[in-house]
C-alpha cells in the first residue's frame, strides 16, 4: 500500500510515491520548550559555578569530555617528566632520605600517576577524579617527604607547594570542585607537616603557611571565574542550537501544512500539482502516465442529510482506502471538496482502467467494514481517466482537464462508474451497466 510523504522541502517525484506526510506535532516539542525555559532562567541569574538540572549537566560535562581528556592527558605526561626532574632538587635539599625519594617517586607515585592517565585515557573512570587523585598523590609524597627529612635545608621544599597549586589550578586546570578539594588537602597537609616539625625556624612556618594559602585563594578565584564563564557560554550556545531547532522544526511544519490536506492528511493539490509538473517536465521518457480524477457521488445530499461531521467522517474513509488500495508508486491527493486525484506513473491505459475499478469497488464496499455510526450511507465515487503513453506528449493542465471531462461523463452516465478521457477505453473494458454493476 501507499506509504506517507514525508514533511519538509518538496521532494523529487520519487519521494513523492509516498503520499501522507508524516504526522508532526502541531507546537514546539513539549521537552525543548522546558529546557529552552530552564536555560533562559539559568541565564538570568549572577554568574557562577552550580550546577545544571541533570539533563543538561550531563549534556554540559559529555561535550567537555573529549576536549577535557586530550588536555588532561596532555599535560598529565608533561607533569610526570617535571615531577621527576624535581629527584634532583629534592634528593640535594634532603639527602639523607635520597633512597627513599627515589623509590617514591620513580616505583609508587609514578606508576600510579601513569595507571590514572591510562584509566582516564580508557574512560574506565571520570577525568576529574583521575587527575585529581594524581595531583593529591604528588602533595601526599611532597608532605612525606619534609616530615621524613632532618637535613638542614628540607624545609625549602616546602614551597614548591604554589607549584603544585597553580599546575592544578591554572595549567590544568580542574572543574571547581575538584580544584577546590585538591587545594584544601594541599593546605592542610602542608599544615600539618609544619606542625609535626618543631625543629623548623620559628618565621618560616606562618611565613610558608600565609604564601600558601593566599596563593590557593587567589587560585580558586581564578578557577571558578574560569568555570563560571564556561558554564555560561555553554548556555548561551545551548539556548542558539535549541532555537535554530525550534526554528528549523517550524519551517518543516509549515512546509508540511503548506502541503497537506489537514482532514485527510493526503497530500493537497498544491503539492499535487507540482508533483505532476515535475514528472512531466523532468521525466518525459517515462513509457506511459495516467490520472484518475475521483469524486464522492452525492456528497452534498449526504451533508445536507446526515450533516457535515458525516460528511467528514465520509472523506477520511475514502482517502483511507485509497490510499490502502492504490498501487505503491502512486501519488494520492485531496483536490478540492470532494474530490481525489490519483497519479499513476508508467501506467497505460489498461493498468489504469484496472486500478481504478480496484478503488471504485473498495470504496463502494467501506459501508459493509464500519457501524453506522461511522457512515450512515453508502458511499460510491465516480471516476474520471485520463492516460498517454508518453509523459513527454502530457499538458498538464489540459491532461488533468480531461480527466474531469471524463469524470463528469461518469456523473451523467449514472454514477460509481469510470469513464475514460476521450472517449478511448481498453480492449477488456466492461461496458454500459456493466462498468456500473462491477
Amino acid at each position: 500500500m501507499p506509504t506517507a510523504v514525508a514533511a519538509g522541502p518538496m521532494p523529487d517525484m520519487d519521494d513523492l510515491t509516498l503520499h501522507r506526510p508524516t504526522r508532526t506535532s502541531d507546537a514546539t516539542p513539549f521537552g525543548r520548550a522546558v529546557v529552552l525555559a530552564d536555560i533562559e532562567a539559568l541565564l538570568d541569574q549572577v554568574p557562577g559555578v552550580r550546577r545544571f538540572m541533570p539533563a543538561l549537566e550531563k549534556t554540559f560535562q559529555a561535550e567537555l569530555a573529549s576536549a577535557r581528556i586530550q588536555r588532561f592527558l596532555t599535560v598529565g605526561l608533561l607533569g610526570i617528566i617535571v615531577y621527576n626532574a624535581f629527584l634532583i632538587l629534592n634528593t640535594t635539599l634532603m639527602p639523607d632520605i635520597a633512597y627513599d625519594i627515589g623509590a617514591i617517586q620513580l616505583f609508587v607515585v609514578t606508576p600510579f600517576v601513569s595507571v590514572m592517565l591510562w584509566t582516564m585515557a580508557k574512560r574506565v573512570l571520570p577525568p576529574d577524579i583521575c587527575v585529581t587523585s594524581s595531583l593529591v598523590a604528588v602533595i601526599a609524597s611532597t608532605v612525606e617527604f619534609l616530615y621524613m627529612s632532618h637535613a638542614p635545608n628540607a624545609h625549602l621544599l616546602i614551597h614548591t607547594i604554589p607549584i603544585c597549586l597553580t599546575f592544578g589550578n591554572v595549567v590544568l586546570p580542574l572543574p571547581f570542585r575538584m580544584s577546590a578539594a585538591f587545594t584544601l588537602f594541599s593546605i592542610v597537609a602542608s599544615s600539618v607537616v609544619m606542625v609535626l616539625r618543631p625543629d623548623w625556624d620559628a618565621l618560616l612556618s606562618p611565613f610558608a603557611l600565609i604564601v600558601n594559602v593566599n596563593c590557593a585563594i587567589w587560585m580558586l578565584v581564578g578557577t571558578y571565574r574560569m568555570e563560571a564563564s564556561e558554564r555560561r557560554t555553554f548556555l548561551f550556545n545551548q539556548r542558539e542550537l535549541l532555537r535554530a531547532e525550534t526554528l528549523a522544526e517550524s519551517n518543516r511544519l509549515l512546509e508540511t501544512l503548506s502541503n497537506t490536506d489537514v482532514l485527510t492528511g493526503l497530500a493537497n493539490r498544491r503539492r499535487f500539482d507540482a508533483a505532476f509538473l515535475r514528472r512531466c517536465t523532468t521525466e518525459p521518457d517515462v513509457d506511459a502516465l495516467s490520472v484518475l480524477m475521483i469524486d464522492i457521488d452525492r456528497f452534498k445530499a449526504l451533508n445536507d442529510t446526515f450533516g457535515h461531521d458525516a460528511g467528514d467522517r465520509a472523506l477520511k474513509l475514502v482517502a483511507d482506502c485509497l490510499m490502502r488500495h492504490a498501487p505503491s508508486d502512486a501519488t494520492v491527493a485531496r483536490y478540492g471538496g470532494e474530490e481525489f486525484i490519483v497519479l499513476l506513473p508508467a501506467s497505460g491505459m489498461a493498468h489504469a482502467r484496472s486500478c481504478a475499478e480496484v478503488l471504485r469497488i473498495a470504496i463502494a464496499r467501506i459501508a459493509d467494514g464500519v457501524s453506522l455510526h461511522q457512515l450512515p450511507t453508502r458511499v460510491t465515487v465516480s471516476i474520471g481517466l485520463a492516460s498517454a503513453t508518453s509523459a513527454a506528449d502530457v499538458d498538464p493542465a489540459a491532461f488533468i482537464k480531461a480527466a474531469d471531462q471524463a469524470l463528469y461523463r461518469a456523473k451523467a452516465n449514472g454514477r460509481n462508474r469510470i469513464e475514460w478521457a476521450c472517449g478511448v477505453e481498453p480492449a477488456d473494458a466492461p461496458h454500459g451497466k456493466d462498468a456500473a454493476a462491477a
